[in-house]
């Protein structure tokens, strides 16, 4: 008996509370905002089929370049006035060639692009599709044993932006 006595005491004292103070019951908002452009591509067909995953922006937010894995290409795009800029062909094969991959990318700069497609096929190039030099990414990550123990990582989490 006095258990219910209690439980009644209980619902009582929690029903006889002020609604202001309580915040029960408040309605949460979740605001999205999605912008969306209209880009001027001229005679070309722009590649979006991987979502702009293999895209890149500039440091000033002006050019989006993203990769065009049909044509092995970047394709430079002005976010100010909306168009294709032109599209910058890349080698895959020989002494200019980015190797069979040329994913992940990074922008250096304004005037160059390190491709690291693998550890041992990254090299960084001009914006002219020519090859600048080598990068040993395999000889640099065994020297500071990054790797110890034949750990995975993606090439983001340790080549800074």
């Amino acid at each position: 008996m006095y258990k219910f006595i209690f439980f009644i005491l209980l619902l009582l004292l929690a029903g006889c509370g002020s609604p202001e103070k309580q915040e029960i019951g408040q309605e949460r908002k979740l605001v999205f905002s999605l912008d969306t452009v209209l880009v001027d591509p001229g005679d070309e067909i722009l590649f979006l089929r991987r979502n702009l995953g293999d895209s890149e922006l500039s440091a000033d937010g002006r050019f989006l370049y993203n990769y065009n894995r049909t044509d092995h290409a970047l394709e430079k795009i002005d976010l100010d006035e909306l168009k294709l800029v032109k599209k910058i062909p890349f080698e895959k094969e020989g002494a200019q060639g980015t190797g069979p991959s040329f994913t992940p990318f990074f922008l250096l700069g304004e005037d160059s692009v390190l491709v690291a497609g693998s550890l041992k096929h990254a090299a960084t190039f001009n914006l002219e599709g020519e090859k600048l030099n080598e990068v040993k990414i395999q000889q640099l990550l065994d020297e500071l044993l990054i790797l110890e123990g034949g750990n995975r990582f993606l090439f983001k989490s340790i080549i800074p932006g």
